[in-house]
């Protein structure tokens, strides 16, 4: 009977000892759980961060492209070539040595732009284009019939600005300005009327006259370039 009685007390024992163990357990996996619930509700966190972030970075790539489209758009326009062409009827020397002058000024007016000028000069006529044409004209005689010469064989459709050329001191420069005096319907299609003032021994001088008539003629080929 003894031995049958410590044979019960023992798997009694053993038991409980295995019933605490199941208990530990199952408060471990309870633990663990909530551990587990807790990682979920972090990678889950994590997941819409990143989300967030993706969304993010795309957007802001989505910028960057855009910005580089305007940027290559923008430097392709700065820094491309202007084309001017330029023509003289009559003094063909005199004229020419105007033109380069006049090149010479255009091209500092429009480097200051960062903008390079391409300027054919033409001693005859130049064929239809749409590029900017500016005439010379040297104010000799009648203004009228010196601009209608100067004109003469030039396409009333083409975008052009005549330069009147005035080979006089500053004191004795015409104080009206030629675009006021031609107001006739043979000279509506010109875009722009300017008077330059030169002189044999100096070229074209400082003045306000010069000043303002190569303001005029850098807008007049911005607009019709």
């Amino acid at each position: 009977m003894k031995k049958e009685k410590e044979d019960k007390e023992q798997k009694i024992n053993q038991l409980e000892t295995n019933l605490s163990e199941l208990r530990k357990l199952e408060s471990r996996i309870d633990e663990l759980n909530r551990e587990n619930r807790v990682f979920k509700k972090r990678i889950e966190k994590v997941c819409r961060e990143k989300d967030s972030l993706q969304r993010k970075t795309d957007s802001v790539e989505q910028e960057r492209d855009e910005l580089k489209l305007r940027i290559d758009s923008w430097i392709a326009q700065k820094y491309s070539a202007v084309n001017i062409q330029m023509y003289a009827a009559v003094n063909k020397e005199l004229c020419e040595k105007m033109m380069a002058e006049l090149e010479g000024m255009l091209s500092t007016q429009f480097g200051m732009k960062n903008t390079p000028i391409n300027v054919e000069k033409h001693k005859e006529p130049p064929p239809d284009s749409t590029v900017p044409l500016i005439v010379i004209c040297i104010n000799a005689s009648r203004l009228g019939t010196d601009v209608n010469q100067a004109i003469h064989n030039i396409d009333r459709s083409r975008t052009i600005a005549v330069v009147v050329l005035h080979h006089k001191e500053y004191h004795a420069l015409p104080r009206q300005p030629s675009e006021k005096l031609l107001i006739g319907s043979d000279y509506k299609h010109i875009g722009a009327i300017v008077d330059i003032a030169y002189l044999t021994t100096k070229g074209i001088y400082p003045c306000d006259m010069n000043e303002k008539s190569l303001d005029r003629l850098v807008n007049f080929i911005s607009s019709n370039s």
